[in-house]
């Protein structure tokens, strides 16, 4: 199990920054996407983003709106794919 130092969220400890668009909400436009972890302790999440893309050593998921809705160290992702919402 991954300790979190006091104070943090589980997502600041592995190296995640998250805003409020998982699951639901954003625009017509943005899409669904699953991010999978390379640790077992942290579940596959989805998010609401137009487009992911890599900045650096950081693949970052944002909305159509330019608004970022999630942000994550390289290392910590397994995979990352654009899902069919309903």
């Amino acid at each position: 199990m991954l300790g979190v130092r006091e104070g943090r969220t589980r997502s600041q400890e592995v190296g995640a920054w998250v805003c409020g668009t998982m699951g639901g909400g954003g625009s017509v436009a943005d899409k669904l996407f699953l991010v999978r972890f390379r640790s077992p302790d942290l579940p596959p999440q989805t998010f609401r983003a137009e487009r992911a893309e890599f900045q650096g050593d950081h693949v970052v998921l944002l909305t159509s709106t330019g608004t970022l809705a999630a942000m994550f160290h390289s290392e910590i992702i397994e995979s990352w794919n654009e899902i069919e919402s309903s």
